[in-house]
């Protein structure tokens, strides 16, 4: 027998959702986008806000941000196994390598999500917000390498291509940018994650790109060597 679920709840966390992504959010806009009476999403807000999940705008502007504990608890989401410590390694390998950016993301459920990210040192650079979340699958980057490390993966060019370099790569997508990733090893009862390295199109080719993807499939070698 199917539990009910609490609609409530669901509204509340849709709320929740909504300040993380156009923080400082406001009241009007929180209800457009949820199609929700003003009255049910303020009080909807007046109750995260006690509860501390959300703050009024420090620039007086009317909205809502997020607080820390938002933070705290999408932090310890992405800490287990260890994932994020030795992940870390990588990234600052790959970052001190070619100064560009580098990420963290893991697959849950048909999304990635970045949990870490070193910025480019570059002036036009491609950046994430931890807790971005894009489609998982085999034409991003991400989903092509952590895809090519499953062995019942649905056959697909793109995952083949990145089994046999040992790095993807993605040349087109939502947004200007070129990107090589890399899968990290899996340990059991861990989300399936790869470290993503991107650059705007505008300052690489394919060859650069292919260039990056190798120096962060070394980068992953050395720092899991003997994991």
């Amino acid at each position: 027998m199917a539990v009910k679920t609490i609609d409530v709840v669901s509204r509340a966390l849709a709320v929740l959702e909504q300040v993380s992504l156009h923080q400082p959010a406001s009241l009007g806009a929180l209800a457009r986008e949820l199609d929700l009476d003003k009255s049910a999403v303020q009080r909807i807000v007046a109750t995260l806000h006690a509860d501390g999940w959300i703050r009024p705008d420090a620039a007086g502007q009317g909205g809502w941000t997020l607080t820390g504990r938002a933070l705290a608890v999408g932090g310890r989401f992405a800490a287990g196994e260890d994932l994020r410590a030795r992940a870390r390694r990588v990234l600052r390998e790959v970052h001190a390598a070619t100064g560009e950016t580098v990420w963290l993301a893991v697959a849950d459920g048909g999304s990635l999500i970045v949990v870490d990210e070193i910025a480019s040192t570059h002036v036009l650079r491609v950046t994430f917000p931890i807790g971005y979340t894009g489609p998982f699958g085999p034409g991003t980057a991400g989903g092509a390498a952590i895809l090519a490390r499953e062995d019942d993966a649905e056959p697909d060019a793109r995952v083949e291509q990145a089994r046999s370099d040992g790095f993807a790569v993605q040349m087109s997508g939502e947004v200007p940018l070129w990107a090589a990733a890399v899968a990290l090893p899996r340990e059991p009862g861990a989300l399936p994650a790869a470290v993503v390295i991107g650059v705007p199109q505008s300052r690489g080719g394919e060859p650069e790109l292919r260039r990056l993807g190798a120096v962060l499939a070394e980068a992953v070698r050395t720092v899991y060597a003997g994991a």
